[in-house]
């Protein structure tokens, strides 16, 4: 009898030690649902700043869809330097490329799949604003007129640097997700806010607001992994805003 005693004791006391190991590890490690995953950032895409409205015109131009309404861009700006990245006006509206740079485009992985469309080249004039001292606060020379616009619209179209700047390429995004524009600073400057349950997913992509005009309710947004490979490939020529989420 003294036997059995000794035995179910040991049994017991075993017992409990394994069910304190099995509640010391429980408490040791996070339930699944509490580990925290890195939390995605995103960013308005923008263009380098230079010498306010005058620097837009020489580095991004203008463009917009030609009179056919098919969707191909019409292009108007300087040559025969060009970024490889560009934001012509209205500048949250196009997003267009040189042939070199689409070729990276399309294989980096951190951006996904893009599709591309090429652009017609209706004016582009001979400037090299790209020799001046772009530290200096103004621009070397200014339109006669002194409206920006008139870098482009004072000077003729030039074949022969339409075709040293070679192919050019626009951007097509997919609508990515909805956003909120809550303040709104100037004519083309708001506070965009992104709403993160509608986001699909891709490394750059339209922010649309859903109540606004479909042709300009929208803005160029990447993710902080784009965001990366633009600054590593062409940091000289964009630039980033972080937005909130919602």
């Amino acid at each position: 009898m003294a036997y059995g005693k000794i035995s179910v004791g040991v049994g017991i006391r075993y017992a409990s030690a394994v069910a304190l190991a099995i509640l010391s590890a429980a408490c040791s490690e996070p339930a699944p649902h509490a580990a925290k995953m890195p939390q995605t950032k995103f960013y308005l895409l923008r263009g380098r700043q230079l010498w306010g409205d005058y620097g837009h015109v020489l580095i991004h131009g203008f463009a917009g869809p030609r009179e056919e309404q098919d969707g191909i861009l019409e292009l108007e700006r300087t040559g025969p330097f060009i970024p490889p990245i560009t934001l012509p006006w209205p500048a949250n509206q196009n997003l267009i490329v040189t042939d070199d740079f689409r070729k990276q485009l399309e294989t980096a992985e951190e951006l996904g799949r893009l599709h591309f469309r090429r652009v017609i080249k209706k004016r582009i004039v001979e400037l090299p604003w790209h020799q001046w001292d772009l530290r200096a606060d103004d621009p070397e020379e200014y339109p006669e007129s002194g409206e920006p616009d008139d870098y482009l619209l004072d000077r003729s179209h030039s074949p022969a640097i339409a075709a040293t700047i070679g192919e050019l390429w626009q951007v097509i995004l997919n609508d990515g997700g909805e956003i909120d524009t809550d303040v709104q600073r100037t004519p083309w400057d708001y506070d965009v806010r992104v709403h993160i349950d509608t986001w699909n997913g891709d490394p750059i992509f339209w922010g649309k607001h859903p109540e606004a005009d479909p042709d300009l309710g929208r803005w160029i947004i990447v993710t902080d992994r784009a965001k990366r490979w633009l600054e590593e490939k062409a940091g000289e020529w964009v630039r980033f805003q972080e937005l909130p989420v919602k």
